[in-house]
């Protein structure tokens, strides 16, 4: 077996893995659906739809390998714009679990101080929550969800016209601006409320969205760093773009389907809404019971 076809089943496994455990953990959400967390679980879903969409995304990649590079940005803008809508996703999760929104704060939670983290703290001030506050940290995470698209876009129609290269390290720099600042919002709102979101296992959740979502773009980084050493370059067969692409699809492969389909099922499982699930249930049957009992009463 060639290196090549080892590294496609591998691949493949993984991504196998990815689509058999991320619909079995959405079922589970649907088997236990309740109205009154409806909202919750419908976000949950987006975010472990992640999961399968890139692991596919970057089997394709790895299939159709000499595929033109512009299909390549094409699939990866696709990629791209999903992993705004998972930030905002769990951005919603989060104010779902605390039950804030940015137009209502429960008066227990009002007030509640906000510390930045090094090295933020040296030039921005400390927060405490308010409507102004929540309206804050919301617009430092949804900002991403709009430059995201925005920058693929931008990135799909250099690379279309040959102006790539032009405009490579502008839309870096202005991307990391833009995750730090989402990621960083997020971390604020964690350690906030770390007391009152124990019990959903929010660092679990949110490791793992962020290992998604930034793993992929971080390796990008360093193997774009590897490219300009020279210790990743061209041979008989393949230019240093197509490997370049061939090892970032290959990482994310095997990473969606041996990392997070696995981390996905503890961070996000059905358990907590089995109760309400089974309530919901018991009350159904109860009120079936007591209109059969009227029933033969008449």
């Amino acid at each position: 077996m060639s290196l090549e076809q080892l590294i496609l089943v591998l691949a493949s496994i993984s991504t196998g893995l990815a689509i058999i455990l991320s619909p079995k953990l959405i079922m589970d959400h649907i088997r236990h659906w309740s109205p009154s967390t409806a909202k919750e679980q419908t976000m949950i879903i987006y975010i472990i739809l992640m999961v399968p969409l890139f692991a596919i995304d970057s089997l394709i990649g790895l299939i159709e390998f000499e595929a033109s590079e512009w299909v390549e940005m094409l699939l990866d803008a696709l990629k791209e714009c999903y992993e705004a809508w998972v930030i905002r996703s769990f951005l919603i999760l989060m104010y779902s679990y605390l039950n804030i929104s940015s137009s209502s704060i429960p008066k227990s939670l009002e007030g509640r101080h906000i510390h930045h983290t090094f090295p933020f703290n040296y030039f921005m001030k400390d927060m405490h929550l308010n409507k102004s506050s929540i309206n804050t940290l919301k617009l430092w995470t949804e900002q991403f969800i709009f430059i995201r698209p925005i920058l693929s876009i931008i990135s799909l129609v250099a690379q279309l016209t040959g102006h790539y290269d032009k405009i490579y390290m502008t839309v870096s720099i202005i991307l990391n601006i833009s995750v730090t600042m989402a990621v960083y919002s997020l971390i604020l709102f964690y350690h906030a409320f770390a007391a009152e979101l124990a019990p959903h296992r929010p660092l679990a959740q949110f490791l793992n969205i962020k290992g998604v979502v930034f793993f992929s773009f971080w390796q990008g980084i360093i193997i774009e760093v590897l490219v300009a050493f020279k210790l990743i370059h061209e041979n008989h067969w393949y230019s240093v773009e197509e490997i370049e692409v061939g090892i970032q699809n290959f990482l994310v492969c095997v990473e969606m389907g041996l990392i997070f389909s696995f981390g996905h099922l503890y961070a996000f499982h059905a358990n907590d809404y089995a109760n309400a699930s089974k309530g919901k249930k018991k009350t159904k049957d109860t009120s079936i019971k007591n209109q059969n009992k009227a029933t033969k009463t008449e």
